[in-house]
């Protein structure tokens, strides 16, 4: 299937150069080191030092705050070991090897205000990050992993790479 993305033009004239994904794609990427580093099958895709050199947080701290960068690295979160990736469009996924979760969402809206711009939306409620991250931490039963898998096995064992999460961003 043909999809036309043009470095630094097109339809997405911020992507120079960067990655293009799609959903299914990033689930089995994150699926894949929630397993460090292997594939679906048992294969190895990155090598545990790669893992441990993607996981480490990689700008120097004058850079500045790292709250809205597009990189990899320590995102904070509740344990201080949640990782993760933004990109444009709000397509976010985060991974947290200590609580044993992962979360990815994609929704496609670039022209995204910030919430504290929208009056008629409520910033606590419209943070998706935070609420996914407080619902995970605290064990809420609302939260349901796909039938028959507990919340830290739903997106590492299924062969299934389809399904994701889709919701707002910050």
């Amino acid at each position: 299937r043909e999809s036309k993305v043009l470095s630094g033009g097109g339809f997405i004239g911020q992507n120079q150069g960067g990655l293009v994904s799609t959903v299914a794609d990033t689930v089995r990427f994150v699926r894949m080191l929630i397993r460090n580093g292997l594939g679906w099958n048992g294969r190895r895709i990155l090598k545990e030092e790669t893992l441990a050199i993607m996981e480490k947080d990689q700008l120097d701290p004058a850079f500045g705050s790292q709250e809205r960068q597009c990189l990899f690295g320590n995102l904070g979160g509740f344990s201080g070991e949640e990782f993760g990736w933004g990109g444009a469009a709000c397509t976010y996924w985060s991974l947290d090897r200590k609580e044993d979760y992962a979360i990815v969402w994609f929704t496609q809206y670039v022209d995204m205000p910030e919430w504290e711009e929208q009056k008629e939306v409520d910033p606590a409620k419209a943070d998706i990050w935070s609420v996914l991250n407080k619902a995970m931490h605290s064990g809420n039963k609302d939260v349901k992993a796909p039938a028959g898998q507990g919340r830290k096995r739903a997106l590492s064992s299924s062969k299934d790479d389809k399904a994701a999460s889709t919701s707002s961003c910050r």
